[in-house]
């Protein structure tokens, strides 16, 4: 007989967290500031947690290895501090870590229950389903009303979702727009600040979904998948992209090989996708061409990562203050980083710092090859996924992304 969803109404408000990630608003106390109902929920429910704990003599903390890792790069991020020049900027990265990581101590007694296990996996791909719809209405709505109708109604809704100061700098500096052999596209982003981000949320919930059918065999599971991929495949990312191709790698070899039926459609479906020319695998094929701007941009933000890690090894420049080296006197809120995760965290933390994330990316990837299950098999799937987008974007400042990473992490 299945066990029923065992959690307390602090349990509630954790799920309840999660499931507004996707749909994450902002508040503005002052015209300067904006602060997502996130950053200001998770405090909250890790001080109840905490409270509770300590009431009842029952505190329920994870002594794996990677959760000291956590606790690392936030006592680096703190102690760089000390030789940051800009510390405005330093501070404003270290109240986003320390007000976001704490969740990962909270979620992880909730998810050691095996039936809270299967209720987050129903809800994520719940809500995962539900961004996807808005995505796709968002890109099929530009065929209908337009380009630039579609531009200025998210334009308009920006604010609420991302905060007054916020929303002005990502429309300065937004990628909404893509240009596929002479015709610009609207993108799909959902409610997320660029395609980019969305993609990788869609991504890292799509084999929740598959695992899902597998373990059920329910029909929905199987649709809602291919909904939900169809909407990352329309956000144009190439990062997303190419983790997508080495998330259907890992699969293949270590679950549809030993599935005949499943083995043959997707081979057939994979190699149609890449001999029928199409808008997507056209967008795929020109991450490879190293003169466009976008990736000639990229290749030099790795060089100077690269650079700026080796100049202060051990070191680092200081949290938040790589923007800093790049470009001096720059405006806290300007999206100046490395387009790579491992760069960004080496070039402010040092060496250590860099390989402190790395390692916490990989664990989960690692503890499936020395414990082999169906359950240690989806999580590593997901943070491959995450490990190669994080390879070309900053997933780890996001404050929609990064609640769920440390959930998937904290299984």
């Amino acid at each position: 007989m299945p066990t029923k969803a065992n959690f307390s109404k602090l349990d509630f408000f954790s799920i309840f967290l999660i499931a507004i990630l996707p749909f994450n608003f902002a508040l503005n106390p002052s015209s300067n500031i904006d602060l997502s109902i996130i950053r200001v929920l998770i405090p909250i429910i890790f001080l109840l947690w905490l409270a509770k704990s300590l009431f009842k003599k029952k505190l329920i903390i994870d002594s794996r290895f990677r959760a000291w890792l956590l606790i690392f790069v936030l006592l680096a991020s703190v102690i760089s501090l000390l030789w940051a020049s800009n510390s405005l900027k330093a501070w404003r990265k270290i109240l986003f870590l320390g007000s976001t990581l704490p969740f990962y101590w909270v979620i992880f007694p909730f998810l050691k229950e095996k039936a809270n296990f299967k209720l987050f996996l129903q809800l994520i791909f719940g809500i995962a389903l539900l961004s996807a719809l808005v995505g796709l209405i968002q890109f099929f709505s530009q065929f209908i009303f337009g380009l630039e109708a579609v531009f200025q109604f998210q334009s308009q809704i920006t604010p609420f979702f991302l905060g007054i100061n916020f929303s002005r700098i990502v429309l300065e500096y937004n990628s909404w727009l893509v240009d596929l052999n002479g015709l610009t596209v609207f993108r799909a982003l959902g409610l997320f600040p660029d395609p980019h981000l969305f993609s990788l949320f869609l991504n890292i919930t799509l084999p929740v979904g598959f695992y899902l059918f597998f373990k059920e065999k329910k029909n929905l599971y199987l649709i809602g998948s291919l909904v939900i991929l169809l909407t990352s495949l329309l956000t144009f990312s190439r990062a997303g992209y190419l983790s997508l191709i080495l998330a259907l790698a890992f699969f293949w070899l270590f679950f549809l090989k030993k599935k005949d039926t499943w083995n043959i459609s997707i081979t057939l479906l994979v190699i149609i996708f890449f001999l029928v020319p199409n808008p997507i695998n056209q967008r795929l094929f020109s991450s490879f061409n190293f003169s466009e701007g976008s990736i000639s941009e990229r290749l030099d933000l790795w060089k100077t990562g690269v650079e700026i890690t080796k100049n202060n090894f051990w070191t680092g420049v200081g949290i938040g203050n790589l923007s800093e080296e790049i470009r001096p006197l720059s405006n806290q809120r300007t999206p100046i980083y490395a387009h790579n995760l491992f760069l960004d965290f080496s070039s402010e933390l040092g060496f250590l710092g860099g390989l402190a994330l790395f390692l916490i990316i990989v664990a989960p990837i690692i503890n499936f090859f020395k414990k082999p299950s169906e359950k240690n098999f989806l999580i590593a799937t997901i943070f491959l996924i995450i490990l190669t987008h994080s390879m070309f974007e900053t997933p780890f400042y996001s404050t929609q992304l990064l609640p769920l990473i440390l959930t998937f992490l904290a299984i």
